[in-house]
């Protein structure tokens, strides 16, 4: 069982090289990021040409797109590329081809349905979100994560795992097999949600020599204590990693069970 990221941003370029190296050492064998630029950018271009055995594979989107007024414009920044018509539709993927993007990002959302995005927070509902004591059990916006779940299994919508590391709260590699978790409590089996972490993302991203523990197959695996197709939590228990058939040399801090991935998720 070799696990997939598939989650966006390496967002600082130093952390590039530490990020991949901590998320193979907790079984994330590739990375899918899905949004970068300038230096960060470069930075992920050299070491997927490298393909270490000590980092995580990398793969990248390079520069993502948006449709106008869309994600994430309405949180400020810097501009970003943005697609009305086809004729800039072929500018913007020519572009991202010329940087090295592996794949494209276009995002089709106008953020107008969240209510923690700045523009459409009123005065009132922000000073009672700064005053409010956080309770996960009462959050309406992960409630409705878990419904859209929920109707994407019964429509069989295909569903990656991933995550948006190293936003507060997410971390490289621990985090998605807190992913996994979150997934089969939102009536994934267990299998179902070991796929959203491996085949499923290599047969959406086109991934053809991973994602599957057959012949002619890289031999990025991942070996754990105990049977993840009935304990989703078991992919936590990890005893070896290897990376196209070379065993990684696992840290002492990441070798201490499930208190692991919440020490790590903290910090």
């Amino acid at each position: 069982m070799a696990l997939f990221l598939t989650g966006p941003d390496i967002q600082i370029p130093d952390q590039v090289e530490n990020a991949a190296r901590q998320a193979l050492q907790l079984g994330v064998t590739t990375q899918l990021d899905m949004f970068s630029g300038g230096d960060r950018l470069r930075q992920i271009k050299r070491l997927e040409s490298e393909d270490r055995p000590d980092l995580s594979d990398l793969r990248t989107a390079g520069i993502g797109g948006t449709v106008p007024g869309g994600h994430p414009t309405q949180m400020g920044g810097p501009a970003i590329p943005t697609i009305n018509s086809p004729d800039p539709a072929q500018e913007f993927v020519d572009a991202r081809i010329a940087e090295g993007s592996d794949y494209i990002k276009i995002i089709h959302d106008d953020g107008s349905t969240w209510t923690w995005t700045s523009p459409y927070i009123a005065p009132e509902f922000r000073q009672r979100l700064e005053m409010a004591k956080p309770d996960a059990s009462k959050n309406h916006f992960c409630n409705g994560t878990d419904e859209a779940i929920r109707q994407s299994l019964r429509e069989r919508v295909p569903i990656l795992a991933g995550t948006d590391a190293p936003v507060p709260g997410a971390t490289y590699g621990a985090s998605v097999h807190g992913e996994l978790a979150l997934l089969v409590g939102d009536g994934m089996t267990p299998i179902q949600a070991l796929a959203a972490a491996t085949s499923v993302p290599a047969r959406i991203f086109r991934l053809s020599d991973r994602g599957a523990i057959k012949p002619g197959m890289r031999a990025d695996l991942v070996l754990v204590q105990g049977d993840p197709t009935e304990n989703i939590l078991d992919t936590r228990k990890i005893v070896a990693v290897w990376k196209r058939g070379v065993r990684v040399q696992r840290s002492e801090r990441y070798i201490k069970g499930n208190q692991t991935f919440e020490a790590i998720a903290h910090d």
